[in-house]
């Protein structure tokens, strides 16, 4: 494989995704984003190629190309890594169709993953930085890619995104801010590879509770939002159009409902709560 100076090399989901990077400055930012994915020597050809660069008529425009793509452009760093990375896992759920893919954070606890699942901007980020900080590993913090077959879920090792700074606990030194986001990258996360999931946390913040409530939930109900948070399940089903697939990885699965609004408190009884199943 041909490498130019700036080039990086990922592998995520056992793909390999090549970047070509036509300036430090950018490489620099992917590595800091991505960077816990890099490799060096790949043991397969290329399945995604990138193309980086600055505008010839702005020095100010990012334009990101991918082969058999539509170019992508930005005068926004923010915008740059958000636009790169949607075209990105958009690309590995298409070569990775096997794998169930959930919007959803993914975390481990004591050799268990769990996900944490909420629509966007609701608070999956800032529920994960607590629990990276009470004792939890991280898997992912917006992807969770799933083997059905075998109930375990690949990591994501993308650097954790924020919308705002959180209320507890300090980011670190290294935290790259930009016009729009937060990202704490891996090198300050503890990682987790490969787990079995044992259960699924649907996150609702609330705004006039007290105390965090874990309410179990059947899994008609658990499917029903696994199903609405899924990706890629037409990719997995037949005639019921992928209901079918969400109620079967919903019934392996201890589900819940996550009344959140002290994030401390609700680390402590997630922790409780996963101490508890087998």
């Amino acid at each position: 494989m041909m490498k130019n100076q700036h080039q990086i090399i990922f592998s995520i989901f056992k793909c390999i995704v090549v970047v070509n990077c036509a300036s430090s400055d950018l490489r620099d930012v992917l590595l800091k984003i991505f960077g816990a994915m890099q490799v060096t020597d790949p043991s397969k050809s290329a399945d995604i190629i990138f193309h980086i660069k600055y505008s010839a008529t702005d020095s100010n425009q990012i334009i990101i190309s991918r082969e058999g793509g539509s170019d992508l452009s930005t005068n926004d760093i923010g915008e740059f890594i958000f636009l790169f990375e949607k075209d990105m896992t958009i690309e590995l759920q298409k070569i990775r169709p096997d794998l169930l893919f959930i919007h959803s954070a993914a975390l481990e606890y004591k050799g268990k993953a769990l996900l944490l699942v909420a629509p966007s901007g609701t608070g999956k980020s800032t529920t994960s930085w607590a629990m990276i900080n009470s004792g939890f590993n991280y898997l992912s913090d917006e992807l969770a890619p799933i083997d059905i077959a075998t109930m375990s879920i690949h990591p994501y090792h993308h650097a954790l995104c924020l919308k705002a700074k959180p209320p507890v606990f300090e980011l670190p030194d290294n935290t790259l801010f930009t016009s729009q986001t937060i990202h704490v990258p891996c090198d300050s996360l503890p990682l987790a590879e490969i787990k079995t999931i044992k259960a699924v946390f649907y996150l609702e913040y609330i705004d006039d509770i007290f105390e965090p409530e874990i309410i179990p939930i059947n899994t008609a109900e658990s499917a029903a939002n696994l199903y609405a948070n899924s990706l890629n399940i037409l990719a997995h089903g037949n005639s019921d159009s992928g209901l079918g697939i969400a109620i079967k990885v919903a019934s392996q699965l201890n589900g819940y409902k996550l009344k959140s609004n002290d994030l401390e408190k609700t680390c402590k009884e997630v922790k409780l709560l996963m101490n508890s199943i087998d």
